[in-house]
This record gives structure tokens, sequence and C-alpha cells, in this order.
């Protein structure tokens, strides 16, 4: 069932705050003035009788107010739950953040004079159904909250008693009724609000022209809370007690709890579920039936609250739980994907429960995808004492084979559980085309990583081997058409890691043309980035998202001549490096596609805009390579050194090319003598006056 509910949700500031909670049976025909005030003129009246109240409305609308306020800043969540009588077309309303009196509209006063309000409005009417509002001071219109919403696809309006509820969390207001004879017909609203409105009082105002049943108001929840074990839990043991939280919102004088295995009737007295108490109990905790409970089994259970001399229950949510099963249970998510360098120790884990110890715990690798299974070798430990219990597989000094996806076989005296499969990857070079004639073979760049990633070329053509950045005169291929673009298969060069490199020597041609890409369409799901040299020399990364993402490198590549491109994506944000030298670093993210072919040449596998010029010794990492490794890469061919890191007492001036500073200033990247003679030339230098300071 959904349990009827009005969030209202407020940040105010504080007027006086009087008692709360505030409880209304109306049982004796007699308004109570030490809780409500009537807020009424030109002959409007509320009116008590005995089991209900309700207005009369001759010019002027009736109200009744509470006597008392409440403030959020001392008394915490706002809760309102009310039972109506309405016809169709009649409306209830509450109104908060009220002074208690009529502003020049006629409405009660929302909020003072400087003051705003919230209107929660249930309209048993197919026109109107729910709402939440706002208003500002006396002045119309009523206006909708932030993120407003409604639903009514399970309301129809029909005469008769409604519950309602009203709720301030302080973050998020909402609004559901719920029939009392068929709690499937209901309606919803929601809405956000931050606004902390200046207010002369903090009175809550009500109106209604059908009949009010039972009224509460406090600063705590109205019905039996906290259910343990959680609701929805799985993995509860067998032998579990159900407990709850009493109501703060009155003084209970005890609880009927009800449990099964089917979901609960709310139009039925016991919801269809066996009755676990004996009448009306004062407790909050009690055991299951039957105990211990079923394994891998879902339980139903509604706690209703009885208020001392009440005639009718207040209705309890409903909770569930899953027990464990009989079998191990592992934990959805481990292992994860793990990575390190070769050498490095890799640790695999799992976490689990199981309601009897574990007699099998096993490791099992596959290098086929999945095909086919054998066990891992490493060491593998076991903790049943933990929480949660733990497996793990230790491979010590990882190399390349023991690149697989692995995963976890628990067993116990039920049987057995197999955990989801993880990637064990080797941060290494991944892709490695040389681009070198004596490494072209089959119409196909090798790949020489050892990876296997050979890149095939789209055209049967032989291309043109030109000089290239080393001056292997065979050793560099021009691409400037389709027929000379190649794709490399479709792996992941992030898997396992999150992160990849991307590392050429470029010599561009002067025209927008397409790098390194693994995408088809332009789609989010059917790419994963696109890499291209631009029109003005920059180097750029985008893909396709509900907007397009594009990010560029800071630096530009020169046309005509040698220059070494490295694209490092870290996981959430993208690198790029000029000859070594960080060229900018942005926010970035990838697509989805990752099954879609590697490109080499252009922006997608069928040549889309091939790259303008010759390419060169193209490497792909599985990492995001450091500044130093991109340097590393290149300084063989460059034999220039790059400043990564300006020290701070570099202030002597020198001409290395290295780092260009304001006003011509150009440091050398060092602390030297020349810095140390810069520095103690100005030693004792003051600038204070008066020059006493100095001293």
């Amino acid at each position: 069932m959904k349990k009827l509910m009005i969030l209202v949700l407020c940040l105010l500031v504080a007027g006086t705050a009087q008692a709360i909670p505030v409880a209304d049976n109306f049982t004796d025909g007699v308004l109570d003035t030490s809780k409500w005030t009537p807020v009424v003129k030109d002959g409007s009246e509320v009116i008590e009788y005995p089991g209900y109240i309700t207005m009369a409305q001759v010019g002027a609308r009736p109200y009744m107010a509470t006597v008392d306020s409440w403030d959020p800043l001392t008394q915490g969540t706002l809760t309102v739950t009310a039972t109506v009588n309405l016809n169709l077309s009649q409306v209830f309303v509450v109104w908060t953040r009220s002074s208690g009196d009529y502003d020049s509209d006629g409405q009660p006063n929302l909020g003072g004079t400087i003051g705003s309000g919230l209107r929660f409005n249930f309209s048993n009417d197919a026109r109107y159904g729910v709402g939440i509002f706002t208003k500002e001071d006396a002045v119309w219109p009523w206006l909708s909250p932030d993120g407003y919403s409604k639903n009514l696809e399970n309301w129809s309006p029909v005469a008769g008693d409604w519950h309602i509820t009203v709720i301030d969390t302080g973050s998020q207001v909402s609004l559901e009724v719920v029939n009392a004879a068929d709690p499937t017909n209901y309606a919803t609203a929601t809405a956000n609000t931050t606004f902390v409105p200046a207010v002369t009082s903090n009175k809550l105002a009500f109106n209604c022209l059908g009949k009010i049943d039972s009224l509460y108001i406090n600063s705590g929840n109205p019905a039996a809370s906290e259910p343990t074990p959680d609701n929805k839990a799985v993995n509860v043991a067998v032998d579990a007690e159900l407990s709850w939280t009493a109501p703060e919102a009155f003084t209970q004088e005890g609880f009927r709890v009800y449990f099964g295995t089917t979901e609960p009737n709310y139009l039925s007295t016991d919801y269809g579920l066996n009755e676990l108490t004996n009448g009306i109990e004062d407790i909050t905790t009690i055991l299951p039936s039957p105990s211990p409970m079923a394994n891998d089994t879902t339980y139903y259970w509604v706690v209703d609250s009885y208020e001392s001399g009440a005639s009718s229950p207040s209705l309890g949510d409903t909770w569930s739980f899953t027990t464990i099963p009989a079998v191990p249970v592992i934990a959805d998510g481990t292992p994860s994907d793990t990575a390190g360098f070769p050498g490095e120790d890799a640790v695999l884990t799992v976490e689990f429960d199981s309601e009897s110890a574990i007699t099998s715990n096993i490791w099992e690798k596959s290098t086929d995808d999945g095909a086919t299974w054998t066990t891992a070798t490493g060491t593998v430990t076991l903790d049943e004492a933990s929480t949660p219990k733990i497996s793990e597989l230790t491979i010590n000094g990882i190399a390349s084979a023991d690149e697989a996806i692995y995963r976890c076989v628990l067993a116990n005296s039920g049987g057995s559980d197999t955990s989801e499969s993880a990637v064990l990857a080797l941060k290494a070079l991944k892709g490695h085309w040389t681009l070198d004639q004596a490494d072209f073979n089959s119409n196909a760049y090798l790949d020489v990583s050892g990876y296997g990633h050979d890149a095939t070329k789209l055209g049967p053509e032989m291309p043109t081997f030109v000089s290239g950045a080393d001056g292997n005169t065979t050793g560099a291929v021009g691409i400037f058409d389709p027929n000379y673009v190649s794709t490399a298969g479709t792996w992941d060069p992030t898997e396992g890691t999150g992160e990849f490199t991307m590392a050429a020597w470029v010599k561009w041609g002067g025209n927008r043309g397409g790098l390194f890409s693994k995408r088809n369409n332009w789609a989010e799901d059917d790419m994963m980035f696109h890499s291209a040299i631009e029109t003005d020399g920059f180097v750029s990364i985008a893909r396709r998202s509900t907007y397009d993402i594009t990010v560029k490198s800071n630096i530009k590549v020169q046309a005509n001549e040698w220059n070494h491109v490295a694209i490092a994506f870290g996981g959430s944000s993208v690198s790029f490096f000029i000859d070594g030298v960080l060229a900018g670093t942005s926010p970035f993210t990838l697509g989805t596609g990752t099954d879609v072919p590697i490109t080499i040449g252009a922006l997608t596998p069928w040549g889309a805009l091939p790259f303008s010029g010759w390419l060169d010794d193209i490497q792909v990492y599985n990492y995001a390579l450091t500044n130093e490794e991109v340097i590393d890469i290149c300084y063989p061919i460059t034999g220039e050194e790059v400043c990564i890191a300006m020290p701070a007492l570099d202030i002597a001036n020198g001409d290395t090319g290295l780092v260009k500073g304001d006003e011509g200033f150009e440091g050398d990247c060092k602390v030297d003598l020349f810095d140390f003679a810069h520095f103690a030339a100005a030693w004792l230098e003051c600038g204070i006056y008066p020059a006493v300071g100095c001293n």
C-alpha cells in the first residue's frame, strides 16, 4: 500500500515556538480552545460536533488555526496527519507558517506582513486532485514551488473518508492522500523548497467544508517507524527478531503486528497476514512465526499503533525483508577490476554472507572471456569472522600471464554461489604501431606491443612511407585519404583501469582531421571518444552526451613540423601534452560504446575526416601517463628538456627557452648560484615605513 503522506518541507526563521504535539479526535462536541482558534468573519463558523469538526462559509472562508506554533529550528520534522470525510468537489487545505489571522486577500496571513507560505491542497474533484503552492505576502497568485510535480494516475475522486499526512523534512515537500476504503486509490504531489521566509508566527491553519474526524500535529512520526530488519533488507538471518520505534505523535496503548509471505491487503482487517500479537500488546519487539524463518524468502509485516482511548489504529506502513539463502551469498560488485604494474602484487576480494561455514573457497580465471575457467594461481584466504565476510586471492609479482578475468566460487552445506567476474589488468603499453614500412604486412600495420592489435588499412593501395620523426626514411605514413585509415579491432584500452593514453608523432598538414578514435556513430552508446587536430592546430577530444562534449589543448601543433602529441585520460579528466609540455587539463568522461572499433587516422572506422598529414609511432597505454612518462617517450627524439615544475626560488634571469614568464622574464627551472646571488644582493632591503619597523 502507498501510505498516505503529505510532506511539507520548510526551513523557517522562527517565531515563538510553543507546545507540540497537538492531538484531537473531536469527541466531545466542544472546540478545545487550548489547541484551536477559529479564524472567522462575515458569519462564517467553525463548528465541532461529537466526532468531527466542520466549517460553514457565509462570506469569508472559515479557518481553524493552532494556538501554538511549530519552530523547525528547535522542534525538527513537522508531521500533520488527518482523517477527513469529503463529498465530491469538497476541499481540505493545510497552511503552514501562518500568523493565524486573515491577510488582505481573506486567506490566513501566511508568514505575516513580510512572509511567505505553503498551501497543501486536496480537492476531491477530478479537475484538481492534489497540489502544493507557495504565496509571497498577501499578493496573488499562488505559485508552484521548485521541482513541483503531481501524480494522479492511481487516483479518482470518491465521496468518503480520506487519510492525509503532512511531514516537513527540511528539504522536500510532498503530499499524498489515500482513500480509507480503498488504499489503492491515492494521489501524490512533490516539490522542493529552499527559501527561508521571515515570519511572525509558525502556526498551522486548516480549512474544510467537509468533516475533519481527527488531527495530529507533531515534530515526530505519526506511526511505528525505524523497523528492524530495515525495510527491503536482504540476507536477513532466519532467526532475526522484529522491532520498531513507537510513534512520537501520541501516547500509545500498544500495537498489533501482522506478518506473512504475501503483500498486505489493506482492505482486510488483518491485511491477509498472520497476527503475531495477542490483541493489543505494549511491546516494540517480537519474534516472527515461524522462527527460524525459511531461507531465501520475502516476508511482509505491518505494525498498527493504538493511541490510548482511540477506537481505531494508526495504520502501519508495509515493511518487507528477504532472508538469507541457504547457499553463500556473494555481494554484487565484488570482486572489482584491479590493475598494477609488472612485478606488483594484486589482490582480488569478494564480500559474502553465509548461514553456515564455508566448505569450499576457489578462485578461477579465464583468458577467453569466460568461455572456459581454470583454477587461478595465487594465495587464497578466507575470513568468516569479519563483517562482511571476505575471500581474497593474492597474486604476487603480476605479469602478462596473469591478465585475465577472475571469479570466486564459494560453497557451504547448502550449495554454492559464484561471484561476478573482474578484470586483472597489467598497466602497460597495449598497442604500438610504429608505422614503419618494416612493420607493414598484408595490408596491416603490425602491433609490436605483443598484444596482437594489428591495424588493417581500409583501402588496398600500398601506403607511401616517408621520413619519420626519428629520421627513419620509411618510418612514417601519410593519411589524407580514407584508403589509408586503419582499424585495430574493438578492444577497450581502458579495461581494468578506466584510463588510457594515446601518444603519437604528427606532422599536421593544416586541415582538420581525425587522429585516434574509438567510435562508430556520433552517439553516447556508440562511441567512447574521438580525437582530432582542429583547423586552428589545437588538439581535441570529444564525445556525444546529452550535449556535445569537446575539450581542447591550450597549445597548438605546428603545421608541417613533427610534434609529439599525447592525450592522457585519467578517469574523470583529460590532459594534453605537446612535445612533452603540459598543454591543458580539463574534466572529461567517456561514452559507453566499449565494443566499437578503434580507428587510426580518422574519426570513424569508415574513414570520416581522415587525418590531414603524416603519422608516426602511435602508442596506446591502458593508464594515464604522467608528464615525466610522456617526456621519456619524446625526449630521445626532441632532445629538449621540459620544465614541469618551476621552483619558487628560481628568481634570476636566464635564457633557456624552457619557461617564459611575465614581461619577458625567463627562468631556467632550477635554483643555482645565479638565484642565490640575486637573493643575496637584496639581503636586508626593507620597504617598511616608518623605518623603525625594519629593525
